[in-house]
């Protein structure tokens, strides 16, 4: 069963909840992720938002993170369900975006920074209070990984095929450059 995950620092107006199944009486329900090729799962959501509720059934990737966190937005949170990611408007539930990295295989809140940062493969996205905010450039070959965070920045491992070789980097959170990672910087 999956959980919701507060961070300390950030705020929510609404609450999350995981039924097993659909309800039996007429309920508002929005579907949400690719309907062919990626995943097999569905992972339902029963948002309680300030003036309205309603349940999503949200479409898994084919692995990777299974996650759901509030995030620095009080009217969003961000769900990665087998890699699938999306950015949740507890609000105007049609507004929900699909997050464009593939497959989410880590997510980090740092709310020192009000800014909350996921990694794929490949790269990584940062999160504000209104959404997507930049995304790196490409840092790893494969294997991208977070080791530290805080306010100044994202420090990590990375793959680098051409060089044969794990390869340190850094990611500015303020400007989204980053320093090392992939040698040719594709």
């Amino acid at each position: 069963m999956m959980s919701f995950t507060e961070v300390p620092g950030f705020g929510s107006k609404y609450k999350v909840q995981f039924p097993r199944e659909l309800p039996g009486v007429a309920a508002e329900v929005h579907r949400f992720g690719p309907t062919e090729g990626r995943g097999r799962d569905e992972c339902l959501v029963r948002v309680s938002a300030v003036d309205r509720e309603w349940i999503g059934a949200f479409r898994g990737g084919d692995g990777g993170a299974t996650v759901a966190m509030e995030t620095p937005s009080p009217s969003h949170f961000f769900l990665s369900v087998a890699g699938q990611a999306y950015w949740v408007d507890t609000e105007w539930p049609a507004s929900t975006e699909a997050v464009r990295a593939y497959p989410v295989r880590e997510v980090k809140a740092i709310p020192e920074a009000g800014v909350l940062v996921c990694v794929d493969d490949t790269d990584m996205l940062l999160f504000d209070r209104a959404g997507a905010k930049w995304a790196s450039r490409r840092i790893a070959s494969d294997g991208l990984r977070i080791t530290k965070a805080d306010a100044r920045g994202v420090w990590g491992e990375a793959w680098d095929a051409s060089a044969g070789k794990e390869v340190g980097f850094f990611v500015d959170l303020a400007t989204g450059s980053v320093e090392g990672g992939l040698m040719t910087g594709d």
